[in-house]
Formats: C-alpha cells, sequence, structure tokens
C-alpha cells in the first residue's frame, strides 16, 4: 500500500498537533515556566513532549514517511553522521561563544547544564517536528516547483513554529511572541 502525499501531511500535523497538546498538558496548562519550584512538572513535561514525542515520535515519522528516499532524508535535514559528527561539535562550541560573548550570567557548570538541558531538548523538538518533519513533509509532497513548494513549506513551518508556543505558558503564549517566533 503506498501513501499518498496529502496523507503523509495529515501524518505530520498529526504528530504536530499531538507534540502541541502535550506541551499545553504538561506545561502550559499548569503554568510551569511561572512556578520555580514545579521542577518535576518541568521534567515530565520536557520528557513527554519533548523527548518522547517532538524528538524520538517525530524522528520514527519521518523515517517511516521518507523510507527508501535519500532525497527525503537531505530535505529533512539529515546527512552523514560524519557530517553530523562534525557540525554538532562546531555549533555547540558556537552556542557557548555566543553565550558568554552576550555576558553570560554565569559560569557556574551546574547552572550551565541546566540551561544547556532544558534549551537543548526544546530546541531539538522544535527543529524536528517543526522543520524537519512538517517543513520537509509539505515541500516533498506539493506537487509543485521547488520554488513555489520550498518557500510554501517555510510558511506553514514557520506559522506552525508560533502558533506551537500558543501552547506554553507566558511569555512565550502571548500573540507578540507567537508573531516574533513566526518570523524567526
Amino acid at each position: 500500500m503506498t501513501i499518498t502525499g496529502p496523507v503523509k501531511i495529515g501524518f505530520a500535523l498529526a504528530l504536530f498537533a499531538l507534540w502541541t497538546f502535550a506541551t499545553w498538558w504538561f506545561e502550559g496548562r499548569i503554568q510551569t515556566f511561572s512556578r520555580p519550584d514545579a521542577v518535576f512538572d518541568r521534567l515530565v513535561y520536557t520528557v513527554v513532549a519533548n523527548i518522547i514525542i517532538g524528538v524520538a515520535a517525530a524522528t520514527a515519522l519521518l523515517r517511516f514517511l521518507t523510507r527508501g528516499s535519500a532525497h527525503g532524508r537531505l530535505m529533512s535535514g539529515f546527512a552523514s553522521w560524519q557530517r553530523t559528527a562534525v557540525w554538532a561539535p562546531l555549533g555547540f562550541a558556537i552556542g557557548l561563544g555566543l553565550y558568554f560573548a552576550q555576558g553570560a550570567p554565569s559560569s557556574e557548570p551546574i547552572v550551565l547544564l541546566n540551561a544547556y538541558s532544558q534549551v537543548f531538548v526544546v530546541s531539538t523538538a522544535e527543529v524536528v517536528v517543526c522543520w524537519s518533519l512538517v517543513a520537509a513533509t509539505v515541500a516533498l509532497r506539493i506537487d509543485a516547483s521547488k520554488r513555489i513548494a520550498i518557500p510554501l513549506a517555510v510558511v506553514v513551518a514557520s506559522l506552525l513554529f508560533g502558533a506551537y508556543h500558543f501552547a506554553h505558558s507566558a511569555p512565550f503564549n502571548t500573540i507578540d511572541m507567537v508573531g516574533f517566533l513566526s518570523a524567526i
């Protein structure tokens, strides 16, 4: 049985909806960002919404949707392990350099590890769901030239990326922030 392009886009959007709902359920609904004592709640949100759904399930779905297609994997942002082995440490070093260049509030290793672990996991899920899964699925499944399909996929992914933040607690769930994040 062959899965058609619209069905593949539907799968990608369904996973996006599940990820957004899980974010709202485990974070936005109970306002964990505004409660410094909600360490366990933030951990549950991070593990369920971001690691299990946003990274593991999205990557598994992406693998399923692009199976047998080297072009699909490349469009999704997945390259060889050698390329990843070079760029991942370089990206980490650049990020750390920018952190300190902006006047880091702390250089304590435990603070850095805490910030990194929170930001890295959430950002990874955002990239995998919005850019690797949704944008690539839309771009690969639209029956149009690359000059139309890729910009359309970028717009869809950008709008969904911004809208996803309505599932968070303040200040991320405001219209101004959602608009700002969509534009980025």
